[in-house]
């Protein structure tokens, strides 16, 4: 059978596997850690689209063995369509023929070559089947895309005899013609679909920006020339200048006015709590006799005011000019 890489929970269980030991396929099996490692990756890949199964780790465990097979088989049929069959209506010879043969299309590769793969398959051995289904769940997208291009890709083998003929050689020669022809394609359909860009779209969306720049310089044209023959027309420029100039200023103002308005509320907030200090701190000077402590404040609070009810307003009224 062709090579396959294995996904992590598969190369896991491929070394738990040789770690203990080899002797006859059919009697190694996984431990348990490795078998809930993939049992765990399997329910959550068939409980998300395309297969929207709803398993748990329990109840998945509880599969049988034709169950199991069912399974795995849903998962193949969903990678090739031709597979989708239910398995009690097929002798269970012809399914495991049939299963073997998309699995060297896919290029899968046992990951542990002590286990008879074909017997643990007829079985429906966990040992077999999980690492199985887990490279299959895990490599889905790519699988999507081998499983197609093998429908057209697949060589027809003919006997050199055969192609003795002048006739058949010279279809044979087409045929292979026509395979080298889809693989160009697919390969250029490929690129673009990664690039996310169409050509037609991006050559439609030049044409049409070139054409709205052509339009737009037209129109700019008729505008300088109904301008030239306006009297006046340079005193008009300057006057727009000046009005653009006098708006962006004005713009400038108005920013300049709003930071001064929210300092300004900033310090009446600070005049009221020193105010309420000053109270605070004339009532114990009352008691205490601290009189130091309330000239103090007192000047803290004069000086708040000065800043508030006539420093800013006059700044602000400059500014405004």
């Amino acid at each position: 059978m062709g090579l396959g890489d294995s996904g992590p929970a598969s190369r896991a269980a491929s070394g738990h596997a040789h770690a203990q030991g080899g002797g006859d396929g059919d009697a190694q099996q996984f431990g348990p850690v490795v078998e809930l490692m993939l049992s765990k990756s399997i329910v959550e890949a068939l409980n998300k689209p395309p297969f929207n199964r709803s398993l748990t780790l329990v109840s998945f465990d509880a599969l049988d063995a034709p169950a199991l097979l069912q399974s795995l088989n849903d998962v193949l049929a969903a990678i090739s369509p031709d597979h989708k069959m239910n398995l009690r209506e097929e002798d269970p010879e012809q399914t495991i023929i049939r299963i073997l043969g998309l699995l060297r299309v896919l290029k899968y590769k046992p990951i542990n070559p002590n286990v008879n793969f074909r017997q643990g398959l007829i079985q429906g051995t966990k040992d077999v089947v999980y690492p199985l289904l887990s490279w299959l769940l895990q490599k889905l997208p790519d699988l999507l895309k081998r499983a197609y291009l093998a429908r057209f890709l697949q060589k027809i083998e003919v006997p050199p005899e055969i192609l003795q003929d002048d006739e058949v050689q010279s279809v044979h020669g087409q045929y292979e013609k026509l395979l080298a022809d889809f693989k160009e394609l697919h390969r250029k359909v490929e690129t673009m679909r990664t690039s996310g860009i169409s050509a037609a779209d991006v050559k439609k969306d030049i044409a049409s920006m070139e054409e709205e720049k052509e339009q737009l310089k037209k129109r700019l044209d008729r505008m300088r020339k109904k301008l030239d023959t306006l009297p006046g027309h340079e005193k008009m420029l300057a006057a727009a200048r000046a009005l653009r100039l006098e708006h962006e200023r004005a713009d400038t103002l108005g920013q300049s006015r709003s930071e001064m308005r929210s300092q300004i509320g900033h310090i009446e907030q600070r005049l009221q709590r020193v105010g309420e200090a000053l109270q605070d701190a004339r009532a114990r000077a009352f008691t205490a006799g601290i009189q130091g402590l309330l000239s103090r404040v007192e000047e803290d609070e004069k000086l708040n005011r000065y800043l508030s009810l006539e420093k800013l307003p006059q700044a602000l009224r400059e500014k405004e000019k």
